[in-house]
């Protein structure tokens, strides 16, 4: 029996869309949107153009940037829809569960949960620099999975594999069989993307890319999944059953964002450096209120609360009388979202709750956004904090 209730963190991160926007908004997980002027390069006929092709013009592009052949590579609309496709494309061959990383992104696991499949965590613990934990492998290799998903970069934590991770995988795959999802979707922003993708590194891997985080054009919703030939065969011709034809106008944008990509890789290269600066200085001033990893790249970091500064942060947002609503955090008990949650009302300041992810005494942030922007906000938490420690 299938069950499509709800992922609690789309269903939040919508509320918050259509609440009161955030003055500083960390809950931007991609870049903002660029500025488009080069969508005026587009023609009226380019946003309705027809292409059944099974591997688009497109495709091809993307496969000549990856060292790939076009029918490696299938468009899809949006990294939602690419996991249910590869996780669907996976129950036809064989059972079993799939394994899934813990913290990680929730649709990865609420996807095959929703489809009635049995879910297996895989640590990646914070004093491992959120690397995955050989002390699960045996286990997992254990149950017989069908699938491997997991993010890389990780997200929320924006940490990549090591070599000892990808030592792990490929071990990993070797004793199970299991086929290897990779949501690459943040890859742009490693110093050589060509280098960290798992793109070919075993015979049975997927990955996605996307022109969400890095291009910060996620309302366009173009996914790419790129892997073995027959794997990409069988997900377009899954497409018949499902999308059917990623629609022209999605087409016509990425392809013109594809061809100005030097410019956007660029941007969020400059954007992740500027941010990390001010991430670092807070979190050299916070020590004692926030611990994190904050990885080589990327706009995105997992920091959580000491003991003592959640405890404290949590009482006074109680004390305030803050509460949050159940249809807020379906099926979550809050605690970071608590304190977030007064955070936001207090300063304006919007921060993802950990609870999402696995975590209530942590929190998402991503750095995206203007630096002057970032440094506010992370005076203002760090403010809100101290006050918090002295009420408490």
């Amino acid at each position: 029996m299938f069950d499509f209730d709800r992922i609690s963190y789309l269903r939040w991160v919508r509320a918050q869309a259509t609440s009161q926007p955030a003055q500083i908004p960390f809950t931007f997980s991609g870049m903002l949107e660029p500025d488009v002027d080069w969508l005026e390069e587009l023609s009226p006929h380019d946003l309705i153009a027809f292409d059944g092709a099974d591997h688009p013009e497109l495709a091809g592009r993307l496969a000549d940037e990856w060292g790939i052949v076009a029918n490696q590579v299938v468009l899809m609309p949006g990294t939602h829809g690419a996991i249910l496709q590869c996780v669907l494309h996976r129950m036809s061959e064989v059972d079993g569960p799939i394994v899934v990383e813990d913290p990680t992104y929730e649709p990865l696991w609420r996807i095959p949960e929703a489809l009635g499949i049995e879910v297996l965590r895989w640590p990646r613990p914070r004093d491992r620099d959120f690397g995955l934990d050989p002390a699960a492998l045996d286990d997992l290799v254990a149950r017989k999975p069908a699938a491997f998903l997991f993010s890389h970069p990780h997200n929320p934590t924006g940490a990549a594999f090591t070599p000892e991770d990808r030592a792990l995988l490929e071990e990993f795959h070797e004793r199970t069989g299991a086929l290897l999802v990779s949501d690459e979707v943040y890859l742009e922003f490693e110093p050589d993307p060509d280098q960290a993708t798992l793109l070919g590194m075993v015979d049975d891997v997927l990955i996605l890319r996307s022109f969400t985080k890095v291009f910060g054009l996620g309302s366009i919703r173009c996914t790419a999944v790129a892997g073995p030939a027959t794997r990409a065969g069988a997900l377009a011709r899954m497409a018949e059953f499902t999308y059917n034809l990623l629609p022209a106008p999605t087409r016509a944008v990425a392809g013109k964002a594809w061809d100005h990509r030097a410019a956007l890789w660029a941007r969020a290269h400059d954007a992740s450096k500027a941010g990390r600066v001010e991430v670092e200085a807070f979190l050299g001033r916070a020590d004692g209120l926030v611990e994190a990893y904050l990885p080589g790249s990327g706009i995105i970091c997992f920091p959580r609360l000491t003991d003592a500064a959640h405890e404290a942060a949590v009482a006074v947002a109680k004390r305030r009388g803050v509460v949050v609503e159940p249809d807020s955090l379906p099926g979550l008990e809050p605690a970071a979202a608590l304190w977030i949650e007064d955070l936001r009302r207090q300063t304006g300041i919007q921060l993802t709750p950990g609870e999402f992810f696995g975590d209530g005494r942590a929190f998402r942030m991503g750095f995206g956004i203007d630096p002057q922007l970032v440094r506010r906000g992370l005076q203002g938490i760090e403010a809100w904090l101290g006050q918090a420690m002295e009420e408490a």
